[in-house]
């Protein structure tokens, strides 16, 4: 038995459990009890005596409860200790009996909980997917017809099946079992493309019955990548068709295998030309030129050879290495065959994303970046595709930080790329060894001459400021110690910024919460023109009283928002959404600053305060 259950505190824990159980009659007065205790990791450790047994009194008023705190181990952080609990002894006399019931009842969450922890392996995690199968397979046969659904819930578990396994459900009710079977084919990872193998006794029974769908999702689940390579050659040799080949492929694309591709597409591209090009394309991205013998080269040659000008700029693009990319943008700028237009068009060939990943919420995008060199060429003889075409590719990182493009551009006075290129370099701290630590500086050497004349650095500031991209700033604090830039542009220069209007609105409607903050910052500034463009931005201010902000952010707007109340109209705006923000429901609202921005504006105009805001002044008595 483990040392924390024969512990007096777990005893007079298992005291206290079976106290309230007999002596508080009321289900919910009890559950509001147990929750004073169910904080306790020794509460929630000792699932197994006190689960089933609320679970027998009410499960309406304790399922809940029970989900939440249920714990299948001791865990003690402060001694860094992690006990599992063995399902033997006591554990499993309390729980074997709850587990026949949730099952009868259909308790999904919980049996599967249960089960999982009955069953688990005795070395290592994870099921004992032996037992599982067949536990599952006897009560799939057992079922009727109505019930086998809900056995296969029962049994979602991450656990794989067998090919015996997986025909026996098969046999018994196919359509129920397809899904159920796709779920838990072995698993494959990165490089196991040698093992796979096709369940060919499942694919045969699947094609006697008609059901092509599901033979061919097991088909691009399983198929051995050398049997693949055979068959698309047949398809390729009997379907004259481009559109009926291209779905064909298609519908036996090997699906999970990463390696061993790029050869076949080569062979493929080969056969059939620019009938298989459709497929090819779709599927560029399980070619990785890094391991130099998955046929990224052959199809660069082939494309060269044919002249099929859209495969090779798709396949560099999208599996090139930088060095290949490169090299293939050298490759166009010196073909002095080409006229211009064309070398124009191979050129935003070359350009665009080149992969991407993509969440609920989220997305990552990557572009191949232009070496300094390449990037100096096309700008001096096309500026207006790295202004416009290439700017993503010009995006300076630890490997090119790109300042002589920046150099030149600052010289032409091509503000567009400039401007671009500064917005990048005002949010880095950290440099690698192959860029210059003191680029910077130099930027910033070129705004300060600009602070000459203050309109018009403002107005460059604005302009980099509001390019700078939404969450490119970490740590605030060492950016503005380390980067002479950030320190001009974000700290030195709020003055300046009063002096034009439209950057300090652009400012306003930046997407960097750290520029926003900025200008709420100008806007707050003890000065007269602060207090003008405040009241000229209020429809943009009176909002940051109600939508999500970060707190210091927050504190700058109530002070923008104090500059914007300096007439009775704007104070009466102000004041109306500000007692509205403290019915918002965030616990992490500065309520208490809030009560300071009302204060301040009604000391301005005290005949807008309503009854309980007005002054009242105490005498003493006698």
């Amino acid at each position: 038995m483990a040392d924390w259950l024969k512990a007096a505190e777990t005893k007079q824990l298992r005291e206290s459990i079976d106290w309230h159980l007999a002596n508080v009659a009321d289900d919910r007065a009890l559950r509001d009890r147990l929750e004073g205790m169910a904080a306790t990791r020794r509460f929630q450790a000792l699932a197994w005596y006190w689960a089933p047994r609320l679970y027998k009194r009410s499960r309406a008023v304790f399922l809940p409860f029970i989900q939440q705190h249920f714990a299948e181990h001791f865990s003690d952080p402060d001694n860094n200790r992690w006990d599992a609990i063995a399902w033997s002894g006591d554990v499993a006399a309390s729980l074997d009996p709850w587990l026949v019931e949730l099952e009868e009842r259909g308790e999904v969450r919980l049996f599967r909980r249960l089960y999982e922890w009955k069953h688990r392996k005795s070395v290592g995690w994870g099921l004992n997917a032996e037992v599982w199968r067949k536990d599952l397979l006897q009560r799939f046969k057992d079922a009727s017809a109505a019930r086998r659904s809900q056995v296969l819930q029962m049994f979602e578990s991450h656990a794989e099946l067998d090919e015996p396994a997986a025909l026996e459900l098969y046999r018994i009710d196919a359509e129920l079992a397809e899904p159920f079977i796709l779920k838990h084919l072995p698993r494959r990872w990165f490089g196991d493309e040698a093992k796979r193998r096709l369940w060919s006794g499942l694919a045969d029974l699947a094609t006697q019955r008609g059901r092509s769908d599901f033979y061919f999702k097991l088909y691009r689940q399983q198929i051995a990548l050398d049997t693949w390579q055979r068959d698309t050659m047949e398809l390729c040799a009997n379907i004259p068709d481009p559109n009926a080949l291209v779905a064909a492929l298609e519908q036996r694309h090997p699906e999970g295998a990463w390696q061993g591709l790029g050869k076949q597409f080569h062979k493929l591209l080969e056969l059939r030309g620019r009938d298989a090009v459709p497929y090819v394309r779709k599927h560029l991205r399980h070619i990785f030129s890094w391991r130099g013998n998955d046929g990224y080269a052959e199809i660069v040659a082939l494309a060269k050879k044919q002249q099929w000008q859209d495969v090779w700029a798709a396949v560099i693009v999208t599996c090139g290495n930088p060095n290949q990319y490169n090299e293939a943008v050298r490759e166009v700028l010196k073909d002095n065959s080409v006229s211009d237009a064309e070398r124009v068009r191979r050129l935003s060939m070359l350009s665009g994303v080149s992969s991407e990943w993509n969440g609920l919420g989220w997305g990552l995008a990557r572009v191949q970046q232009l070496d300094e060199a390449n990037a100096l060429e096309i700008y001096e003889r096309y500026p207006a595709m790295v202004r416009q075409t290439f700017k993503s590719h010009v995006t300076p990182a630890w490997s090119d930080d790109y300042y002589r493009l920046f150099e030149r551009a600052w010289d032409r006075g091509d503000e567009e790329l400039a401007d671009y290129l500064a917005s990048r370099y005002v949010t880095r701290s950290y440099f690698s060894k192959k860029t210059k630590s003191n680029i910077n500086e130099q930027v910033a050497e070129k705004f300060v001459a600009l602070k000459l004349g203050d309109e018009d650095f403002a107005r460059r500031a604005a302009n980099v400021l509001t390019l700078v991209p939404a969450y490119s700033i970490f740590d605030y604090n060492r950016l503005v110690r380390e980067n002479r830039l950030a320190r001009l542009l974000f700290e030195r220069s709020v003055k300046s910024f009063l002096g034009s209007p439209a950057a300090v609105r652009d400012l306003v409607e930046g997407g960097e919460v750290h520029v926003q903050q900025l200008a709420y910052r100008v806007l707050a500034s003890k000065d007269e023109r602060a207090q003008e463009l405040a009241r000229d931005n209020l429809d943009i201010l009176i909002g940051t009283l109600l939508r999500p902000l970060h707190r210091r952010t927050r504190f700058a707007a109530f002070g923008a928002l104090v500059n914007a109340a300096t007439n009775l109209e704007c104070a009466r705006r102000v004041l109306g959404k500000a007692r509205s923000a403290f019915a918002l429901p965030d616990r992490r609202y500065p309520k208490e600053q809030l009560v300071g921005l009302i204060a301040k504006i009604l000391a301005r105009y005290p005949e807008l305060g309503g009854p309980r805001e007005q002054r009242v002044i105490y005498r003493r008595a006698g």
